[in-house]
């Protein structure tokens, strides 16, 4: 029985998706390859930076929540006080 062997065919990937194409680093000129390389790192850091925007806005509102519960407090606090210092009076 003769043994066959499995090739791997080597399947170059997408470098970049362009207008609903996508492009393969072999399939552009030196000066594409280079737009399409600063194309890709620059959509991975806006959205690196959309994700950090999101804490953000989540952050500063969880943030502003705790400030009114602390203010809330203070009011109640005071308030006790004030009915305190009334009936000892």
């Amino acid at each position: 029985m003769e043994e066959t062997k499995k090739t791997e065919s080597t399947e170059e990937s997408t470098l970049i998706t362009f207008n609903d194409r996508e492009y393969k680093s072999s399939e552009l000129t030196d000066q594409q390859r280079d737009i399409a390389l600063k194309l890709r790192a620059t959509a991975k850091q806006l959205n690196s930076l959309q994700d950090a925007y999101d804490s953000f806005v989540c952050l500063s509102d969880y943030k502003n929540i705790l400030i009114k519960g602390f203010e809330q407090s203070m009011i109640q606090d005071e308030e006790a006080a004030d009915s305190e210092t009334k009936t000892i009076d």
